[in-house]
This record gives structure tokens, sequence and C-alpha cells, in this order.
């Protein structure tokens, strides 16, 4: 294997070091505007610099972003990234009543911006260790990650939480928070809301911080293609190690694990391992899983980009002989965004083949479920409806954005009820499904009216897999029943 390992960190020496030790040669590229361009796949990555081509197995990526403190007029908090800096607060003295306050969530952008997750492991993980050594610890932030482990692969993250409080972190969800800065006495004052109280309290010792992008950091993540989103900025990799595109891998202990030493022991394995899945294994997911991965019908694809645009994983590249866009299953995820979103419904899953319209009787329902979510609810949901339930036609889609306006106008010839279940927004995989689904119902609703056909009926219910009471409690409203 031939691995590249991209950008200026201490660490790289140990990353070669251990490559080496596993027989995998390494070249380091401190530069990305050394790269011209870059194409192709896991396993064979072709990297054009002004020198020539190279080829890589994978792409490990090491370059620092850069973090300060939060300013608030004339103050500058403690940067929460800094170790030196927040080092020096386990051996403060601080005065009776004084608080350390860590605040996360907050900016002073008008956009604000909620704090990545791997901040707020490292965060909640120097509550506790502040609070261990008995200084008063409060911790504001205006949400709760949920979904990720904080500190180590393998934690529950509750568990993490419930360990910071009982070391005496008292933990604060506020709504809306005012930050000001009193140079007189050197500290900031925090005015904090959860939506019945207020909570008001003036620190020397705030710990925050204001993550900047740098250019390099921006340059990579656009010239590999990596999926970042402006509001988030440098979010273009998961936990513990990985990208949004398969075989490329972001390496930076210091975003992962609070102990660094420990995080390139326990990562650069792991990256060795995924490193080492052939094609061969595309295969193996497809069969062994049940995945069934998309395909382009050429003639039918405008080129548009649509699909490359908003496919997460890199999975497809631009053929350009063929004038179409092609599917990379070594990359793909078989997650369905790319049918989704194609607006010329272009992309299949492979083997589908259209089913016949089955018209049912009149007076009847249809109901359109996202398979990623809905599907699963709906099929907990089925055996609690009783009549109604056998009244019910369920068709499970790729997305619910994908279903167009005209064949949910169409569905009205057989049906008087029809039933969009798609995601919650916001947690929806395919990006904007969700917003998409609810547009297209809108639409149908106007068509209806326009055609005097206001006692036909479509709506739209928001789930996920785990809300069965929901999707029951909204399809029997909506049927008339009741339990």
């Amino acid at each position: 294997m031939n691995v590249l390992i991209l950008g200026r960190n201490t660490i790289n020496a140990e990353i070669e070091k251990v490559m080496a030790g596993e027989g995998i040669n390494t070249v380091t590229m401190p530069d990305a505007n050394w790269i011209t361009k870059f194409k192709g796949e896991p396993g064979n990555f072709t990297v054009t610099t002004v020198a020539g081509e190279n080829s890589f197995t994978s792409v490990i990526i090491t370059e620092s972003p850069q973090f300060e403190g939060l300013r608030a007029g004339s103050g500058l908090s403690i940067n929460l990234m800094d170790d030196d800096e927040t080092g020096k607060l386990f051996a403060a003295s601080l005065k009776a009543n004084e608080k350390i306050v860590i605040l996360l969530d907050y900016s002073s952008e008008p956009s604000g911006g909620e704090t990545p997750e791997y901040i707020s492991a490292k965060a909640i993980n120097l509550a506790q260790q502040l609070a261990e050594k008995k200084k008063e610890v409060l911790f504001l932030s205006k949400t709760v990650k949920s979904g990720y482990i904080a500190g180590f692969a393998g934690d529950d993250n509750e568990r993490k939480y419930k360990e910071a409080r009982n070391a005496g972190v008292t933990f604060v969800k506020y709504e809306d928070l005012t930050l000001d800065y009193n140079e007189e006495t050197d500290k900031f004052k925090i005015e904090a809301n959860d939506g019945v109280f207020n909570l008001i309290i003036e620190t020397p010792y705030l710990i925050s911080l204001a993550s900047k992008e740098t250019p390099q950091l921006k340059n990579i993540s656009k010239k590999l293609r990596l999926y970042h989103r402006p509001d988030d900025s440098g979010k273009f990799f998961l936990y513990p190690a990985f990208t949004t595109r398969h075989g490329i891998y972001y390496l930076n202990p210091a975003l992962v694990m609070p102990d660094k030493e420990l995080s390139i022991k326990q990562l650069i394995p792991s990256i060795i391992e995924d490193m080492t899945v052939t094609k061969n294994d595309v295969y193996q997911r497809e069969i062994i899983r049940g995945w069934q991965f998309p395909e382009v019908e050429t003639d039918k694809c405008a080129f548009c980009y649509s699909c490359f645009r908003a496919c997460t994983h890199g999975a497809l590249e631009p053929d350009i002989e063929a004038s179409a866009m092609k599917i990379i299953e070594s990359e793909c995820q078989a997650c369905g965004t790319c049918m989704a979103i194609c607006p010329g419904e272009a992309i299949k899953r492979k083997g589908s083949i259209e089913p016949a319209a089955q018209p049912a009787a009149k007076g009847k329902c249809k109901i359109y479920c996202c398979e990623n979510g809905a599907a699963a609810a709906f099929d907990e949901t089925l055996p609690f409806l009783g009549e109604y339930g056998k009244t019910i036609n369920c068709e499970r889609v790729a997305c619910g954005g994908s279903i167009s306006t005209d064949r949910l106008a169409l569905d009205f010839r057989d049906y008087e009820t029809i039933i969009v279940a798609c995601c919650i927004e916001g947690s929806c995989r395919h990006i904007d499904g969700d917003k998409r689904a609810c547009k297209q119902v809108l639409r149908t609703a106007e068509l209806l009216k326009k055609a005097g056909l206001e006692n036909r009926r479509i709506e739209v219910i928001k789930v996920s897999g785990f809300m069965s009471n929901v999707m029951k409690d909204n399809i029997l409203c909506l049927l008339g029943g009741q339990i």
C-alpha cells in the first residue's frame, strides 16, 4: 500500500513510523496547494502535482485547525483547545463563590453556531478533571450532544455526563444568553435563560472558543471533495478518524481523544484495518447486508451535477465520455440520496423494476414511507391500526422528498387520502428530503384546490423509525378513527 499523508503536524513522523512497521509506504505532502488534480476511488487515488502523477491507496489528513478564545468586548476567554492555558486552572486559587465557567454553543455572530461534538467531548472531560480537583465548574451549553462518544471508543455518552455531574460539575442548558466583559473588574458577566429561570454570574475564568477555519483545511476539503458545510466550520470528518469520503482519513488527536498518545495508538490501527478493505468487499457488502447500490441510466442523466453536490460520501464522479455521472461503489453507502435528489429520476437501485400500478378501491389511503425512518415506525404501528390498517396501501421509498407532485396528484385517481411520512426536519440523511416532501405536498394540495377536489386529503407526517406512537396517532386522526 502507498499512503499519502497530507498536512503539517508533529504527529506525521509517528504515523510514518507506525505505517513503516506494518510494511506500508508513506509519502508526506505538507501543502495541499501542491495538488493540481485529485481523482479516483479507495485503493486507487490519483494525485497530480506539477511533478507528475502518483497513485495512493488512501489519504490521511493531519492538517491542524486553529482555535482562539471567545471575544466579548476587550475580554478574551481562555481557549478551550489550548492545553497550556486550561492547565493553569488546576493550580489556580479560586476565591469564595468564584466558579470556572465553560461556555459552548455561543457566538457573537448573528448566525450563532453549534459547538462541534469533538470539542464538546473535550470540554466535558476538562470539566470533570477540574471538578475532581475541587474546583467549582459551571457548564453552559445550548445543546446536549447525545450522538457523540465523549472521550474513548466504547464509552456511553450519558455515562460521561453522569461522571462529570458526580464529580461536581453543574450543567445548565440555556436558550438565550448574553455575554459582556467588565474591564475594571476583569470579569465576564453572563446572563442566561433556560426558558423559565434567569442565571446571572460573573467570573474571571471563562473557558470557551471561536473556531477559525484555516485556508489549508478549506483547501484540502475542496480539493479532496469532502462534504463541508459553511455553517459548521471544518466539519468534514467523523468520529473517530473517518471523513465523509471512504479511503480518506482525518487524524488529529487533539480533536478526537483527550489522551493524544492513546489516540494515536488506537486510531492508526483502525485506519490501517479500514485501508485493507478491497473492492471485493463491495460485493460482500451488497450480498451479505442486502445493499442495493444505485446505478445511473446514462440516457436519462442530464449531467446537472445535482447528485454530485448532494452525495456526502463522494461516490459520484463525472464520466466525460458518457456525458453522465457514474457511481463509485467502493465509496457508496447505498443511502439513496442521489436517487432522491435526481430531478430526472435517472438513478435507480440495481435490478429495480418499476412496479405495475395496483389500483386500490376508492376511499382508501396511500402512505409513502421513507425506508430509512418512517417505514420502521409504520411496521410497528400497523398491528394497532385495526380495521384501518386494511385500508392502507404502504409504499416504501428511498426518501420522502423523491415523490414528485405529478405522482401524488395521479394517486388521487385511486385514493382519497395520501400521506407522506418522512424524517424530522434536521434529521434527514438526504439533507433536505423532508423539506422537499413538504413542498411537494403543498403543491399537490394547491392543484387539488384548483381542480375543486378540496375533499381529498394530503398530509405530511414527520417521524423517526422509533416514533410508532406518533405515526399511529396521526394516521388514526387523519382517517377519522379513535383509539
